[in-house]
């Protein structure tokens, strides 16, 4: 039940740049909303915003992994990083109160699955790693995971888990040169380190 009373403060893992507003709108008693970059701040605390806040409760913080990103930064790597994000429609029903899901069977049917199949074994982006010498690598967020062997990912792609990495994320858009990604927040990361990303 949920609890009138209680003071909430907002923590956002990334870059907000979708509408969450309905999401949030059940913490009612928001002590503290922080974000990450100026328009942000803006786009949530201005007057007309969907949010139920004001320029009293939201914080321009900035994110602090981006002071130690900025510092190992590659300019001129060979890597491309392909990082979707994930669809919620896709994905099997929740189980109990965290975070893990049913295996959706027909998960490789649908659109999402199909068009990052297809990328992964593009002629084009095999001869990019063959005959051009550059390192691919996939790192699909953690919810399509349990999907991975069903990519059939070649064997000149990398497979980045989130669950089994030895490797950072950070190092990851450090040594990166190009991004290619669908919507995910992690594109704010190589714009930071003004890096191309492609959508």
């Amino acid at each position: 039940e949920y609890e009138h009373s209680k003071k909430f403060i907002f923590l956002q893992h990334g870059v907000i740049h979708t509408d969450i507003s309905k999401w949030l709108d059940y913490k009612r008693n928001m002590l503290c909303f922080v974000t990450s970059t100026l328009a942000e701040f803006h786009a949530i605390a201005a007057d007309n915003s969907p949010y139920q806040v004001g320029y009293k409760e939201v914080v321009l913080t900035g994110l602090p992994r981006h002071d130690q990103l900025l510092i190992n930064n590659q300019q001129d790597s060979k890597v491309i990083l392909i990082m979707p994000t994930w669809r919620a429609s896709t994905m099997g029903k929740v189980i109990g109160s965290g975070h893990t899901r049913v295996v959706n069977e027909y998960f490789m049917d649908s659109d999402y699955a199909q068009h990052w199949y297809r990328l992964l074994h593009n002629e084009a982006l095999a001869k990019l790693a063959k005959e051009r010498d550059y390192k691919i690598i996939f790192a699909p967020h953690a919810n399509v995971e349990p999907y991975i062997n069903d990519f059939n990912v070649p064997s000149y792609i990398d497979t980045w888990r989130a669950s089994t990495a030895t490797t950072s994320i950070q190092k990851l858009f450090q040594k990166a040169r190009i991004m290619i990604t669908d919507y995910s927040s992690v594109a704010f990361e190589m714009g930071l380190l003004g890096k191309t990303v492609i959508y």
